[in-house]
């Protein structure tokens, strides 16, 4: 199936997940051939508690299902119960022995109360008091049988035997009896690279410390070691390989600073810890193992305290916009996030100049048509290369992204142009703070907060910038608005952005196909307008940029009240501006914040390099019943599911997507189709 030229093959799957219960059956006798692997269950060695007399193996599992588990005793070793229990009393599983069945085996049994124990923390959103693990100690008597051996923990669920991958004792026991050092022992050149954007930060600063494990793969715990004092506290480990763990092992005699690194599989892949600067101070971050034996180069951190630092007339956490610990900045950052894993280009975002480093605290200058200062500024850097996505973005000074109103605000529904004294960050925002965060993959979000006075009334507003999370490479430009007054205000919302891609600033823009938005293309780069989300805007226009501010010239009639191309959902690729300087505006209904009140709003643009995929998959609704806005038991929705590849000159293949249908839908089978 061929695409507007894009050659898309895609499958739709509609999923309808209308309740799943498991049953766990005991004493059933297995089918040939009914063994499977399951992911969830693991063996893994633990070296800390190993010794020259005994081995200690972890046996865990990750599935939410009730079940209990089973490991042969190997030959040569004896269960040492009583030590078990010692280091297993907040384990969900009790250890007996199968002596009924002469089978050698050792029983994990999980009992119905330790599950609703797990349950209830997992609600309550509280540490797990009851762990899905049990550490199984067992004494060596003949380590030459023992190493010969492989261990897998199973369990039987409907008939179904599942098993783990097999734990290599050879790889564990050596003919001493004692554990066998693995890769990360090996002498010579270090195996870790620690890697820092910046070596001093300043208190309150979330630090991405990215760990380059150098090509090798670490197939047991190691320690990173922060320090003597409590200077860096860890977060979280922002990582694909998800079953990477950290535990913190601070030693209050030494004051020794310490983080277990585990995971129940090799980790293969580079990973970032997040770090909070808590105090001031200098760290010399190493990595060892057990034994204390170096396998990093060193990394040195310092930590200074911020002698700019003020209080906030505004407070930073007045918007739930998810990022929390907002750290008050005097010059702008820049974020930057890898192309689809690319070493050599990276997505970026900030304010101002595309090195930031302008001061957060100034105002924007406003000189005829020009608007300079902190304005949104969006680029990509390909090999070193700057591409922006706004006319002058690529200018390293604070004259960058001069064009470009950014968002705006409008207090009477017919207001026509007036770019600068709209744009929200061309004008004196009183008290004005520039912050940044980090969000769940340690991505820097920056935002600019403060109060936009006009025509005697006022709104706190938030201008935030962040990439999406979503899988595309865009940034997500967004506005938080709050009424803090006591008097309701009345207002309009807009975003006006000046276009250029690869040095040209007058490419044809184009439509993205069902009123999705607008794209411009410069070989070998795509910029996709993408209105097509969460909060997005309802009216959308291309026009001609002139010094005039021409941000509502594409509506009808030419001022905030009028619609757009909106009203016309033209095909992908149709042409809405040829040979111009390209422009674009999107804006929100008119509307009336109560006081206290706040309203979010959003509008994402990405750049794409081909022949990369930029894949894009959304959801719409439709009330076939009703048509007053309001849903109701017995109405009739159509919901109608989008996937669509928006990059340049790209195939993407065998893609299926599904949507999980709540439980309170009745789903009509027959009406379920594949549109296009």
């Amino acid at each position: 199936m061929t695409l507007n030229r894009r050659n898309i093959m895609f499958s739709l799957a509609l999923l309808a997940v209308m309740g799943i219960q498991l049953v766990v059956t005991t004493g059933t006798i297995l089918a040939e051939n009914s063994i499977k692997v399951d992911s969830n269950l693991a063996l893994t060695s633990d070296q800390e508690l190993s010794n020259e007399k005994q081995i200690v193996i972890r046996a865990s599992d990750q599935s939410k299902a009730q079940r209990d588990l089973a490991l042969t005793i190997p030959e040569g070793a004896t269960f040492d119960r009583t030590t078990s229990n010692q280091l297993n009393k907040k384990s969900a599983y009790t250890a007996t022995l199968d002596q009924k069945n002469n089978s050698n085996q050792v029983i994990l049994k999980q009992t119905a109360q330790t599950a609703e124990n797990i349950e209830n923390d997992l609600v309550n959103r509280q540490a797990t008091t009851f762990k899905k693990e049990y550490l199984l100690v067992f004494k060596l008597k003949d380590t030459g049988i023992s190493a010969k051996q492989q261990l897998k923990v199973t369990t039987i669920m409907n008939g179904i035997r599942y098993e783990s991958k097999p734990l290599l004792l050879k790889e564990v026991v050596g003919t001493d009896g004692v554990q066998r050092q693995t890769s990360l022992t090996k002498e010579g050149e270090p195996q870790i690279t620690f890697n820092l954007n910046q070596t001093e930060y300043i208190v309150g600063d979330t630090i991405q410390l990215k760990v380059d494990l150098d090509a090798s793969e670490i197939n047991e715990p190691f320690y990173i070691n922060l320090g003597n004092k409590a200077i860096l506290t860890p977060i979280k480990v922002s990582s694909d390989n998800r079953n990477i763990n950290f535990e913190s092992q601070n030693n209050q005699n030494t004051g020794k600073n310490i983080l277990k690194i585990s995971s129940n599989e090799p980790i293969k892949k580079d990973f970032t810890l997040l770090v909070k600067a808590t105090t001031v101070g200098k760290v010399d971050i190493t990595a060892s193992t057990e034994t204390d034996h170096l396998i990093s180069k060193t990394a040195t951190v310092k930590v200074v305290d911020n002698p700019t630092s003020k209080v906030l007339a505004i407070n930073p956490n007045t918007f739930d916009d998810g990022i929390p610990n907002w750290v008050q900045k005097t010059k702008t950052e820049v974020g930057s996030k890898s192309f689809q894993r690319s070493t050599s280009r990276f997505l970026n975002y900030t304010f101002g100049g595309v090195n930031g480093g302008i001061d957060a605290e100034a105002d924007s200058k406003i000189s005829s048509y020009n608007i300079q200062g902190s304005q949104i500024n969006i680029f990509i850097k390909d090999n070193n290369k700057t591409i922006g996505a706004f006319f002058k973005g690529e200018d390293t000074s604070s004259k960058a992204v001069r064009t470009s109103t950014g968002f705006g605000i409008v207090f009477e529904p017919n207001e026509s142009n007036d770019g600068p004294k709209q744009a929200i960050l061309a004008n004196k925002l009183t008290n004005k703070a520039y912050c940044v965060g980090h969000d769940s993959e340690g991505n820097l979000v920056s935002k600019i907060i403060g109060q936009f006075e006009r025509n005697g009334k006022t709104l706190i507003a938030e201008i935030l910038l962040r990439p999406s999370l979503s899988g595309t490479t865009a940034v997500q430009q967004e506005l938080y608005l709050k009424n803090d007054t006591t008097q309701s205000v009345s207002y309009g919302t807009f975003i006006g952005q000046d276009t250029m891609l690869n040095g040209n600033d007058k490419v044809p823009m184009s439509s993205m196909g069902n009123n999705a938005g607008l794209y411009i293309t410069q070989n070998p780069y795509k910029l996709a307008i993408n209105m097509k989300v969460p909060d997005g805007p309802i009216n959308y226009a291309a026009q001609t940029w002139t010094r005039r501010n021409p941000w509502f010239d594409g509506f009808t009639p030419r001022n905030f009240s009028g619609t757009g191309l909106e009203q016309k959902n033209l095909e992908e690729g149709y042409t809405v501006l040829k040979n111009s300087d390209t422009s674009y505006t999107a804006k929100w209904p008119f509307a009336t914040l109560a006081p206290g009140e706040s309203q979010h709003y959003r509008q994402d643009i990405g750049i794409t390099k081909a022949p990369d995929v930029a894949p894009e998959a959304y959801k719409e609704y439709q009330n076939e019943t009703s048509t007053d806005g309001s849903n109701r038991p017995g109405d009739n929705i159509k919901f109608t599911l989008r996937a669509h590849n928006s990059g340049l000159d790209s195939s993407w293949s065998d893609v299926s997507f599904s949507d999980i249908i709540p439980s309170e839908f009745q789903i009509n089978t027959n009406s379920i189709r594949l549109i296009n």
